[in-house]
């Protein structure tokens, strides 16, 4: 039995094969390579298969094979090229006017919206907008109505006013998908003009029997009210207030949005109250969605408290009455008012709730109604302290951030510090970092608070090394913005006896290190705090400020205690900033101004590229431009390395050794060419075009090493090199002389094969520039340099991290990445003991950024990998790269990949896979 089993399942996989294998598939196969010639990656294959299948439903007799092969459609619709989608919506209309099941023809409809999304013509998707219209006027199942619908709603900006009228004729249907589905449409679509009349026809649907509709109508007159232009009447607020006892939870939230809506636009509209007294419309509008937050439906609940907090204009009175949860009463009549009892303890209820998505609302609305209104952001710290001590970690990270931006409004008691300093302990790094930012905006009450957040900072660094650079910073703002707290604390953290003299403490030890950074900051405020410091803090001083220049600030007058400190003359920040400026200018002028070509002419690139590097290390401020000079010098020595072995090899033989060499040569240009269009930010407008020339010469040099090569296609590349010198300017003024050669030229070219363009880009590589003809790069002083700083993990563990073999091991990564500019490109780069690398793409979720100015990230995540059984503990690398977007043409190998670059030397970590352990 089981032996006939197996025959028929071989028969049937052996009949599945001979399908996809047929004639026309192979037939087709040939239509993608005049397209494009990405068939490389797999896209032409996909596109000519979709195109045989359509083909092939011509031959389907039945509902379930049509629907089989439909299916096959829509998964490799997406490749379909743009110029073949007027044949395939033809095939599929033909299918669709002889189809009798209701499911097939859904499906079509289903790939019409698809299709219409692959073309790039807009007379091919008006063109599927009525045949979908057409189909419809005589289509009668529901379903498929409702696919048709939804297929206009995705291509309606194509052909409005047909998708309009397909809507109002459908609208009257009895089912709810084809409701709801008209219904989006005329809030999508529906012009300004014709949209009172509309209005008052939606309106009439929020009352229709089935919850999923009334949800749609409350959803489309609020999208008519805030994108159409067609305002709801202020009377309309009684009648959204009832609806809001509708028995369905997705009813709810779109009635919230309605009185959200109206309360906004008549804000100052008078109500009557229960008791006879006049209410405006935004605080009647508040008490409403806060009397939900009773509601049984956490999304509900969730909904309501978002609103709440973007809602502007709110009387003091409601707000304060939301943070209470004891009814308050007027002064004036000294009776309880009505009209404010549903607002009553709102947001201590949202603070409360079991549900994080609704706690999260709350605080997120706290913060926006603290920030509009400071005298809130008072009533309001104590409850924001309290969520530190959320169970959920999501929690606790956005009150911390609220809390973080509210502090200008606010100040901190004893209590209040003691509550927030207790998460301090968190084992989060991400917690620990964002109380480390909120502690450093925060603004304290007195001089106990700021020595108890000093000690319990210390404790945090000496339980947590890696956040030696976010305490410090934190304790550099504490300094700054408390200097006159900071001043009768100096004696007691300098550890100063009134009679004896102490001995000198270790600079190098991060407590003592990270309480000088503290006082620095404060002296900066209060010059009288240099009388009491130390002669051993004098001297700490000089040695931190060149060590920590970002954290420890000049000090005027500069610290003078000590033999000969004074002496020496203090640079400004200013003059020392102008001289590496003017260094640079004179080193480029006087790289511009010698004779190209020969030896001296290369001694003095490679001379100005090392003091470059040396100007990067001194002047921080001047990094990013020197680092862009001096790599810029070194791609021109590389070009000037593969041309002359390039014109060597022409007139003779070449040696393997000299093409390896070559090899290695150009994949090491193009990698440093990829560096100056990917890794540095702010630059002008003549320095990328710098870069790009430079790019194309690589380019140029990649294209005529494979066409010489006797292995290996060359046109790709000829392809890719082309598509790049296509995106040149037309004004070729302002071009160097290889771009603007290549503008002139390319256009009056026969034909576009690898022999014909390396007999024109090798005249112009071999040309030598005339003096003073070839320019560098002038950065500023704004230009910024990408790169990464691995916190952990360290590199210095001496066990190895051991699991078992064939299982997964997470390592912990923690890295800060400076001046990101696409975080989509960010990977995590393993190369394992055997030397192959593997390239990790992080969660979004893990990388977050830093500040909203500059592009600085954090990265957390895990690095997960997995290995056989190891004799002994090897190391694995772990560092930060960025991908680089390739073409097809790329077949470097992983190990000198120019489309990986990298941002940070590799992190060593030891690991040792171990056999399973077998119990007796």
């Amino acid at each position: 039995m089981a032996a006939l089993m197996k025959k028929r399942v071989l028969a049937e996989f052996t009949q599945s094969q001979v399908i996809t294998s047929e004639p026309p598939a192979k037939r087709l196969r040939t239509l993608r390579l005049s397209s494009t010639g990405g068939s490389k990656n797999g896209v032409g294959t996909e596109g000519s298969s979709s195109l045989a299948y359509i083909e092939l439903l011509e031959k389907c007799k039945g509902g379930n094979d049509a629907l089989q092969l439909l299916v096959r459609i829509s998964d490799t619709v997406s490749y379909i090229p743009s110029e073949d989608v007027p044949l395939a919506v033809k095939k599929l209309a033909e299918r669709y006017a002889v189809e009798s099941e209701a499911a097939v023809r859904a499906k079509i409809l289903w790939i019409f919206a698809e299709l219409g999304e692959v073309t790039t013509d807009s007379a091919e998707k008006a063109h599927i907008v009525n045949e979908t219209a057409t189909f419809l006027k005589t289509e009668e199942s529901h379903r498929v109505k409702s696919q048709g619908l939804a297929t206009l709603l995705k291509l309606g900006d194509y052909h409005r006013s047909i998708v309009l009228q397909t809507a109002r004729e459908h609208l009257p249907d009895t089912w709810h998908g084809v409701q709801t589905r008209c219904l989006m449409i005329i809030g999508r679509y529906l012009s300004v003009n014709a949209a009172e009349e509309m209005l008052a026809l939606v309106g009439n649907y929020s009352h229709s029997q089935d919850p999923r509709v009334r949800a749609q109508a409350f959803e489309t007159m609020a999208e008519l009210h805030s994108l159409r232009g067609c305002r709801l009447p202020a009377s309309f607020f009684s009648e959204a207030c009832e609806a809001l006892r509708d028995d369905y939870e997705i009813v709810r939230p779109a009635v919230l949005k309605i009185i959200w809506l109206l309360g906004k636009e008549y804000p100052d509209n008078l109500l009557p109250g229960g008791d006879g007294e006049e209410q405006r419309m935004v605080d009647c509008a508040f008490s409403r969605i806060c009397a939900l937050m009773g509601d049984l439906s956490p999304r509900v609940r969730a909904a309501a408290m978002s609103l709440l907090g973007t809602m502007k204009g709110v009387s003091r009175r409601y707000i304060e009455q939301a943070l209470d949860k004891k009814q308050k009463r007027v002064e004036d009549e000294g009776s309880e008012v009505e009209e404010r009892s549903a607002s009553c303890g709102a947001f201590i209820h949202g603070l409360e709730d079991e549900f994080l998505e609704v706690r999260t609302a709350a605080v997120e609305a706290l913060c926006t109604l603290s920030l509009e209104q400071p005298a809130i952001a008072r009533i309001s710290l104590d409850f924001m302290v309290d969520m530190f001590n959320d169970e959920i970690q999501d929690v606790r990270i956005r009150a911390i951030e609220s809390l973080r931006k509210i502090s200008a409004s606010v100040t901190l008691r004893e209590d209040q510090l003691e509550t927030i300093l207790g998460a301090l302990e968190d084992f989060s790094g991400e917690v620990r970092e964002g109380l480390h930012a909120t502690l450093a905006a925060s603004r304290l009450a007195t001089r106990n608070c700021l020595h108890m957040c000093v000690n319990r900072l210390l404790d945090n660094l000496t339980r947590y090394p890696q956040d030696k650079e976010s305490i410090r910073s934190c304790l550099a703002a504490l300094g700054a913005s408390h200097p006159y707290l900071t001043l009768p604390l100096v004696p007691q953290l300098l550890g100063r006896h009134p009679f004896f003299d102490m001995p000198e403490p270790d600079v190098d030890e991060p407590s003592y290190a990270s309480v000088l950074v503290l006082l620095f900051n404060a002296a900066l405020h209060c010059p009288s705090m240099h009388a009491l410091f130390t002669e051993h803090a004098a001297k700490h001083y000089h040695y931190l400020r060149d060590t920590m220049p970002h954290l420890v600030p000049r000090l005027k007058p500069t610290l003078t205690h000590g033999p000969n400190l004074g002496n020496k003359p203090v640079e400004d920040e200013k003059t020392r900033d102008i001289r590496g400026r003017e260094f640079l200018e004179r080193m480029v002028c006087g790289v511009e101004g010698a004779r190209p070509g020969g030896r001296v002419h290369t001694q003095l690139l490679e001379a100005a590229a090392m003091d470059l590097d040396r100007l990067a290390e001194m002047d921080s401020t001047m990094e990013g431009a020197a680092r862009f000079t001096a790599l810029y010098i070194r791609c021109l020595l590389l070009l000037k390395s593969v041309v002359k072995e390039l014109s060597i090899s022409a007139s003779s033989a070449a040696s393997p050794d000299s093409d390896s060499n070559s090899a290695n040569n150009v994949s090491a240009l193009l990698e440093h060419t990829q560096k100056l269009q990917r890794l540095f930010s702010g630059l002008g407008e003549t320095e990328m075009i710098l870069a790009n020339d430079v790019w194309l010469k690589a380019l140029a040099l990649e294209l005529i090493r494979v066409t010489r090569s006797a292995t290996g296609s060359a046109l790709p590349l000829a392809r890719h090199f082309l598509s790049e010198a296509d995106a040149l300017p037309q004004d070729s003024s302002k071009l160097p002389p290889f771009s603007k050669a290549l503008a002139l030229q390319l256009p009056s070219l026969a034909e576009a094969k690898p022999g014909t363009l390396t007999r024109l880009l090798l005249p112009l590589l071999l040309t030598l520039p005339l003096q003073g003809e070839e320019k560098l790069p002038r950065p500023s002083a704004s230009t910024r340099l990408c790169r990464a700083l691995i916190e952990e993990p360290r590199g210095d563990a001496d066990a190895a991290l051991k699991f078992t073999g064939g299982l997964l091991l997470g390592i912990p990564l923690t890295a800060k990445i400076l001046n990101l500019r696409d975080p989509s490109t960010l990977r995590v780069k393993l190369r394992h003991p055997d030397q192959q690398v593997q390239l990790l793409l992080p969660r979004k979720s893990d990388l977050k950024l830093q500040g909203s100015e500059e592009n600085d990230y954090r990265l957390r995540t895990t690095v997960l990998l997995s290995h056989q059984v190891w004799m002994e503990a090897c190391n694995v690398e772990i560092s930060l790269a960025l991908l680089v977007p390739s073409s097809s043409v790329c077949n470097h190998a992983s190990l000198d990949d120019p489309c990986v670059i990298d941002l940070c030397k590799p992190t060593k970590v030891s690991i040792a896979p171990k056999a399973i352990k077998r119990g007796i």
